[in-house]
This record gives C-alpha cells, structure tokens and sequence, in this order.
C-alpha cells in the first residue's frame, strides 16, 4: 500500500508531489539533439525581426521547427510526387497543408506577415499589442535611419 498515490482531501485526484528537479514546465528530453538548424533559424528571426522579445523565443522555436518540418515534407512531395500510382494525392499533401496552416497561425502572432504587422501596428486596445507595436514602429524608424545615412 505505500506506493499508492495519497489523495488529496477532498476527494478529487491523488495529489503529486514533483519529484526533485521537477518544474513546471517541460523539460525536452531532447534539447541536446535539437537540430542546429532550429537554432539558426530562431537566431535569423530574431535578427530580421527586432520587436520579438525574449518571451517570444518559444514560438520563434516552434514556428522554426514547422519551417524545417514543412521543407522536409516539400521534398518528399516534389522528389516522390505529389500522387499515389492509383491518381489519389498523397496523405503528405495534406500533412504539409496542415504544417503550413499552423505555422502561418504561429507567425501571425509573431507579426512575421505584412498583414499581421499592420494589425499590431493599428494598436488594437490591448496594451501587449501597444508595446509590440511600440516596438515594430521603433524597429522599422531604426531601419530607415540606416538606410539613410
């Protein structure tokens, strides 16, 4: 009976205590074989987009790894084709479709799109799109004073 998990009093779900060195978040498993190519990737979007934050870097990540995800998938398609020898398009066309629809949701949110730049920078009354406004516009007057001297 002592490895049974204790409840928690009031009867709803035993109750866990995190083991040493747990956090609540995540650790990946992976982080060490994380493709280098993640990682360049995260550095080219923060370079080229100076309003990300720190805070942003998770889903500079992801968007990053669905980029890489979306070219591999490409690859396959465009070497193997695109249909199957019945005439039927191949399940990757729409794992690709999916890849890409979730990566433009991620981008937009990291104002990657001209579009989605243009919403954050018309100051919706959210004071968080204010400061990434804030941000793109000083980035964008920073760029435009490099140009021209």
């Amino acid at each position: 009976m002592a490895d049974e998990p204790k409840s928690n009093g009031n009867g709803g779900p035993p109750a866990t205590t995190p083991a040493h060195g747990q956090h609540l978040f995540v650790r990946s498993q992976y982080r060490r074989v994380r493709p280098q190519a993640v990682r360049r990737l995260v550095a080219k979007v923060r370079e080229v987009c100076p309003w990300l934050t720190e805070a942003d870097v998770p889903l500079a990540r992801s968007w990053s790894q669905l980029e890489l995800l979306s070219d591999e998938v490409f690859c396959r398609l465009y070497r193997d084709g695109i249909v199957t020898e019945k005439g039927e398009p191949k399940a990757l066309v729409n794992t690709l479709r999916q890849l890409r629809n979730t990566q433009i949701a991620i981008g937009n949110q990291l104002g990657l799109s001209p579009r989605a730049r243009l919403e954050i920078t018309r100051g919706d009354s959210a004071s968080a799109l204010d400061a990434v406004s804030k941000r793109i516009e000083e980035a964008v007057a920073t760029d435009a004073s490099d140009e021209s001297a």
